[in-house]
């Protein structure tokens, strides 16, 4: 088991979600046009970062406690202890060269673990998801095997 602090982010889109606004502007021409024309401009500038929040990206990104054992990792995110099982991660991703780490997983978006801890996390990882011969076939843990 080990206890290590690393980089944790999720990655999904968000809502992005606006409030369309309408006005209703009476008076002289000039008045009217630069009424509705205030008016879009705000509704484009809200659109546009909906549409920015809604992109998919990484998020949630911080420093978090994780705990690997050879059932799962445990990262405590937002103040609460997340539990991501080995026996349900659908991809790995190992680049400890790169100090990162992802996985992907039928039921949650995927999860990052980065940080100077992250080649240790995922030669853990490898060898839970791979055993042994994982570890020593890896193609993206060569560089840790050469450090032996």
């Amino acid at each position: 088991m080990l206890h290590l602090p690393a980089e944790y982010a999720r990655f999904y889109g968000g809502p992005g979600t606006y409030t369309h606004m309408n006005g209703f502007y009476w008076g002289s021409p000039v008045f009217l046009l630069a009424g509705y024309g205030l008016t879009a401009l705000g509704n484009r500038s809200r659109r546009r970062a909906a549409e920015a929040a809604a992109a998919t990206q990484w998020r949630e990104q911080q420093t978090v406690d994780v705990i690997a054992t050879d059932q799962r990792l445990l990262c405590l995110a937002n103040g609460q202890w997340l539990t991501f099982d080995f026996a349900a991660v659908t991809a790995c991703y190992p680049e400890p060269e790169q100090h990162s780490l992802v996985f992907e997983f039928p039921d949650t978006s995927p999860l990052l673990i980065g940080g100077a801890s992250s080649p240790l996390i995922a030669a853990v990882a490898v060898w839970a998801l791979h055993g042994q011969r994982g570890v020593n076939e890896h193609p993206a843990l060569a560089g840790l095997r050469s450090q032996r």
